[in-house]
């Protein structure tokens, strides 16, 4: 099984960075399943620089920058737990 992890927006200005979605794909990537929305933001706000691992457990773990843009601006890093199941609908 394959994981992907992107910023589902079709954009030539790579903005808004938002949703992050995730698909999975069960053959090598020739056929995706339709993507979930991990998270979700408004505005300028963003979610990038993402990172995935599976821990030894089985659950993944996705890290992601999350920037906020109203005042005070800052920048967080956001981390989402699930397991396989939960990407099938389970």
């Amino acid at each position: 099984r394959l994981l992907m992890v992107w910023n589902n927006q079709s954009s030539t200005t790579q903005r808004p960075r938002y949703p992050l979605a995730a698909a999975v794909s069960g053959d090598g990537g020739l056929i995706w399943r339709p993507p979930i929305v991990l998270a979700d933001e408004i505005g300028a706000n963003q979610l990038s620089n993402f990172n995935l691992l599976q821990m030894g457990d089985g659950r993944i773990l996705v890290c992601t920058s999350h920037y906020r843009a109203q005042p005070p601006a800052c920048s967080d890093l956001d981390m989402i737990v699930f397991d396989e199941e939960w990407l099938d609908g389970s």
